[in-house]
């Protein structure tokens, strides 16, 4: 028996799999049998082969029939039945035979509902947990996390830390060792999780390495458990060999902090990215201060991702605002600055602060010019000198990208070398 289910994904449904129940019909309906047997009944019990298939295959059969009465049902996958039935010594049309014969029937039926019960029940089951659990870590997926938060708000829970944490250069994990031991290093962090935080705590997956907890209390309660799994020494085991990792982490508190448990989200993100551009490997809470600045999840996870790694200095910019919306740390350490939010400050909404006053002018017309002709991954390559936040000048060469995002609209991506 085999029932479709569907999932609603952005307000459309769509076709996830079937939930399936293999029974063994004999069993099913043994006490069923047995009934008709010392009753005196022959029976036969038929099903359709296929949806497609309009013809019968027999599944139960007692005895010889002759003029059955036939009963047929369809069961909640849309499978098929008959039942045939007669005495097994041939009609004598006594009311006696006439109500037996129904009752018989009637217990065929029942047995039928209960297939139905069963079948939607364990369907009920398997799309409450396939929707809400991540398949691998079995910890919640965003959508089962999202839940679960609706529900603790509903309970106005009086304080909540929310934390966000990855996996520091997962990627070379999975480039190094294969994505069977990236697997690993996930199932093992979700472990990590529960026992640092135990069982009070919600515990998502967002995706990729990144992992999202719900954690009852305020930050200065929770802070020694946040410690506690920052400097836990974390390994995973692959092929017999121990896989060690480490992870950072930002967090921030509700409704201490945020007016919702979205922009509590967003804060323990901006604290997380902080984390990153500092190297890594550690933990920080979310500071009022960055609340000024809001710059720090606008290119979501995979801009984030290159924080602490990439080695070109790289800023973006959000044409409409002019806002210098991404930097990375190679960025912050050619233009002097320590922190992300020094060098928004110095920026201050104009690429023209970074250049220096002689060649201010040219860089702005030959800007002007490629921005307002661009299409979409157009480059442009020129060199200029900077002013850094510590008053040096540097000649560097300028590789510049004209990029079109869904959600943030145009975007110029702009890489300093050294030159």
């Amino acid at each position: 028996m085999r029932t479709p289910i569907f999932i609603k994904k952005k307000g459309k449904k769509q076709f996830w799999g079937f939930a399936i129940v293999v029974m063994k019909i004999p069993q099913t309906f043994s006490s069923t049998a047995a009934n008709l047997k010392s009753a005196g009944y022959s029976y036969e019990l038929e099903k359709q082969v296929s949806p497609l298939n309009t013809s019968y295959k027999q599944v139960m059969q007692k005895g010889s029939l002759h003029e059955p009465i036939t009963y047929s049902f369809t069961t909640t996958d849309n499978s098929k039945w008959l039942l045939k039935l007669a005495p097994a010594g041939g009609w004598r049309y006594n009311k006696w035979n006439w109500f037996m014969g129904y009752i018989m029937l009637t217990d065929f039926a029942i047995a039928g509902l209960m297939l139905w019960v069963i079948n939607r029940r364990i369907s009920g089951r398997i799309l409450k947990r396939e929707a809400t659990l991540d398949p691998l870590t079995q910890a919640y997926n965003r959508q089962g996390f999202d839940w679960k938060l609706a529900r603790l708000s509903a309970k106005k829970q009086p304080e909540t830390t929310v934390i966000m944490l990855d996996i520091d250069d997962f990627k070379s994990i999975n480039d190094v060792f294969g994505h069977q031991t990236g697997d690993a290093v996930l199932v093992q962090l979700t472990k990590n999780l529960k026992q640092c935080f135990g069982p009070n705590a919600i515990i998502g997956r967002n995706g990729g390495d990144e992992f999202v907890v719900a954690l009852p209390g305020k930050m200065s309660d929770n802070r020694p458990a946040i410690k506690s799994l920052s400097v836990l020494k974390q390994e995973a085991e692959s092929n017999g060999e121990a896989i060690p990792f480490s992870v950072s982490i930002g967090y921030s508190e509700f409704p201490g902090q945020a007016k919702d448990y979205e922009e509590a989200l967003k804060f323990a993100d901006a604290a997380l990215y902080e984390v990153k551009i500092a190297g890594k490997n550690n933990f920080a809470s979310y500071k009022s201060s960055l609340s000024e600045k809001k710059h720090h999840n606008q290119l979501g996870l995979g801009l984030r991702a290159l924080a602490a790694g990439d080695p070109t200095p790289l800023l973006v910019m959000q044409m409409d605002t002019k806002e210098a919306i991404y930097v990375n740390k190679s960025l912050l350490e050619l233009f002097g600055c320590e922190l992300s939010s020094e060098f928004y400050d110095y920026y201050g909404q104009s690429l023209l602060n970074l250049i220096s006053p002689g060649d201010q002018a040219r860089v702005k017309e030959e800007f002007t010019d490629f921005v307002e002709s661009a299409v979409d991954e157009e480059r442009f390559r020129g060199d200029c000198q900077i002013l850094t936040a510590d008053a040096r000048t540097l000649r560097v060469f300028c590789d510049m990208k004209y990029s079109v995002n869904q959600r943030y609209g145009a975007l110029v991506y702009i890489s300093f070398v050294l030159n």
